[in-house]
């Protein structure tokens, strides 16, 4: 787990960005600051998380910064995509489940434009367990397709479960 020193947030609703920032802040104590433009939001990260809806890339390749990473996990229909195919060439990409990226997605997107070949994408469960390596170098930019596994779903929905059957909901959601 890193502790972020910034983060960053954008919206094409600037006052939905402004009043996020405004909660995280008051929730973590961190600086969070909503900014004018995804660019901004993006050049000079770290980490970069993608949660929309966007039908067209949200993030430009050229905005992404060598060793970058970045979660894309808005993309789970077919005609969702929220980076540009050109992030993706080069980059080392982890699907969740790649049968299901292929489908919708990151991943469905860069093979299709033909910068992505199927034999460089790796499962995530594979990278966890050790069976094949994630970032090979630290300016590597890396990938995570999420697309959502159903199973993912259950786990959240069991935990969710599970914590307000034991009044411990609240601590569960201040996470």
């Amino acid at each position: 787990m890193r502790t972020p020193e910034r983060v960053l947030v954008w919206s094409p609703t600037g006052e939905r960005a402004k009043a996020y920032a405004t909660e995280m802040r008051e929730a973590h104590g961190l600086e969070v600051r909503a900014v004018g433009s995804a660019e901004e939001a993006v050049r000079d990260a770290d980490l970069i998380v993608t949660t929309t809806p966007a039908t067209e890339p949200v993030v430009q390749a050229e905005w992404v910064r060598a060793g970058a990473h970045l979660t894309a996990m808005g993309s789970d229909f077919a005609h969702k995509q929220e980076l540009d195919v050109a992030v993706l060439a080069g980059a080392r990409v982890v699907a969740d489940q790649l049968a299901n990226c292929l489908r919708s997605g990151e991943v469905h997107h860069a093979v299709e434009a033909g910068v992505l070949s199927v034999d460089d994408v790796v499962e995530l469960g594979d990278v966890v367990t050790g069976r094949v390596s994630g970032r090979v170098d630290e300016a590597q930019i890396t990938v995570a397709d999420q697309c959502g596994l159903g199973i993912e779903d259950t786990a959240m929905a069991n935990l969710v479960l599970h914590a307000a059957l034991e009044g411990s909901i609240g601590d569960l959601l201040t996470v």
